[in-house]
């Protein structure tokens, strides 16, 4: 219980650090995964992406939704050993 406690003590105080380095947005998410898929011009990437973006299937976008979900998931507790191994 006590571990618990000082566990969310941590990433509470330590989340606005933390927040910025780890966890993105699932538009950034789908972005970085376009962007290593991308060959072209950089200038034409943003058209590209929302073209690729608009193509998606919708079980194509839940499947990505599910993996950037447990990123995210594993990158929390990663924070949160990480945070409690400074101890």
């Amino acid at each position: 219980m006590l571990t618990k406690t000082i566990l969310r003590i941590l990433i509470i105080k330590r989340w606005d650090y933390y927040k910025y380095m780890f966890i993105t947005t699932f538009e950034e998410y789908l972005q970085d995964i376009h962007a290593q898929q991308y060959f072209g011009l950089d200038d034409d990437m943003p058209d590209a992406y929302a073209d690729w973006r608009s193509n998606l299937d919708p079980d194509e976008v839940v499947e990505m939704a599910e993996k950037w979900g447990s990123k995210l998931s594993s990158q929390n507790v990663k924070i949160a050993v990480d945070t409690l191994n400074k101890i």
